[in-house]
């Protein structure tokens, strides 16, 4: 089974079992509505979880933001993801920050730096784009090795 880990934000990362990993940025264009990247958002996971036949989602649930903007552009941008799960039939799971970041560096506080500095030891293979990447990265290793959906690889 095909694994997507997303950490939800306007720079969205993602890591995906099948070896595919990086950014979407959802930033709308100045010209464009604030509700463009929610659009976006909606057509790139579709897409993606189509063509690369996910099967199982997981991804880095929030529970306290330092602005506003950012608690509601996570909050739209889980609800698309629920929604898209359900209609596709496709299990998914939140798994807190804290524990994606005591998988990574032993430390459930980590910054961003050290987040991607241990990224960037244990994916050697990977160019890890940045904190958003790295977040992804470590998601999808953490649900690779602590949940046990049906038949997950």
């Amino acid at each position: 089974m095909i694994i997507l880990a997303l950490d939800l934000g306007t720079k969205c990362g993602y890591a995906c079992s099948n070896g595919l990993s990086g950014t979407w940025d959802l930033k709308p264009k100045t010209t464009e509505s604030a509700g463009e990247r929610y659009r976006k958002f909606q057509e790139l996971l579709d897409t993606f979880m189509r063509l690369n036949k996910v099967g199982y989602v997981v991804y880095e649930e929030v529970h306290a933001h330092a602005a506003v903007e950012a608690a509601h552009v996570f909050g739209g941008l889980q609800a698309i993801l629920q929604t898209t799960c359900l209609n596709l039939g496709i299990e998914y799971k939140g798994i807190g920050v804290g524990a994606i970041k005591k998988h990574a560096t032993g430390n459930g506080h980590s910054k961003k730096d050290a987040m991607i500095a241990s990224a960037s030891l244990k994916f050697k293979s990977v160019n890890v784009i940045d904190d958003n990447h790295a977040d992804a990265l470590w998601l999808l290793d953490y649900a690779r090795n602590t949940i046990r959906p049906t038949t997950a690889n």
